[in-house]
């Protein structure tokens, strides 16, 4: 469609039917790409013409709901409005009516309603979240489901162990590290080792992130305290096995992002807790 659309507007032959414009929904795990993904439908529709601006409005539910009777309609219209002419981007949008018993929600919602029916040449709405949860917000309001049409329905799978590998080489090589030698081959076991698959399948990408700014932190501490004659330009920027730790959820425990530092691989048993004992837990004093 959007290729059959700009042959037409070569030739000038550019028709009212903005049919092409349909708002999204993305349907997919945290740290799936959803997110770089509506910037990237962003600058497409503003190449090839149909966004005037081709920007992204990424709005959570606090940025559309007011505090008082009556005020929710007309903040969720400004923020429509800034939008116009790009995307607005609504992340975990069933946050706004999560029971679809809230008053506040359902202005909200009637309000984004009209908006995507009036104004559906101007701008375009991306909403995202957890597949259960965003099925269950579209049946919320009855005008909210038929706002978007099945065909700009997408599901983001999560990623697999060898997909999340190279994520994290490529976070690692855009903080100018690199792996020892060799490790690249055994990266997806690492990942395996060091994560849980609960936490690999909330978090995706994202935990890869983590998992790479934790190996940087454990990789400085390793030298740092050296004599600059022991320690050479590759120890500085080369993340080792010994470097990696575990991250994100421990069995049956919360994240707890400053617990995870020198926590060591997960245990085999998954209901032994992995969490440091109150004597093991690092010191951070000698970063300060």
């Amino acid at each position: 469609m959007l290729k059959a659309h700009r042959r037409r507007v070569e030739r000038g032959l550019t028709t009212e039917d903005m049919s092409i414009m349909s708002h999204m929904v993305f349907i997919g795990s945290s740290g799936t790409g959803k997110t770089m993904m509506a910037r990237l439908v962003a600058r497409m529709l503003h190449h090839i013409g149909l966004l005037s601006k081709g920007h992204v409005l990424e709005v959570a539910s606090k940025d559309l709901i007011a505090g008082h009777c009556g005020q929710t309609g007309p903040k969720t219209f400004a923020a429509c409005e800034k939008a116009f002419g790009g995307v607005l981007f609504i992340d975990e949008a069933y946050s706004i009516n999560p029971k679809g018993d809230s008053a506040f929600g359902r202005e909200c919602v009637d309000t984004l309603v009209k908006v995507m029916e009036d104004h559906r040449e101007k701008f375009v709405v991306i909403m995202a979240g957890y597949p259960e949860c965003m099925e269950e917000f579209m049946e919320t309001n009855p005008g909210l489901k038929s706002r978007f049409n099945a065909r700009f329905m997408f599901y983001f799978d999560d990623y697999t162990t060898e997909e999340l590998a190279e994520i994290f080489v490529l976070e690692l090589s855009k903080r100018h590290y690199h792996l020892d030698e060799g490790l690249e081959d055994r990266l997806p076991q690492l990942i395996t080792q060091y994560t849980t698959q609960d936490a690999r399948a909330r978090q995706n990408g994202r935990l890869m992130r983590t998992l790479v700014e934790n190996c940087i932190a454990n990789q400085n501490r390793r030298w740092v305290h050296l004599d600059d004659n022991e320690v050479s330009d590759t120890d500085m920027v080369t993340v080792k096995e010994e470097d990696f730790v575990a991250t994100g959820y421990a069995p049956k425990d919360p994240l707890d992002p400053w617990a995870v530092v020198k926590i060591g691989r997960l245990p085999e048993d998954p209901g032994t807790d992995a969490s440091p004992k109150p004597e093991e837990t690092p010191s951070w004093a000698h970063l300060l």
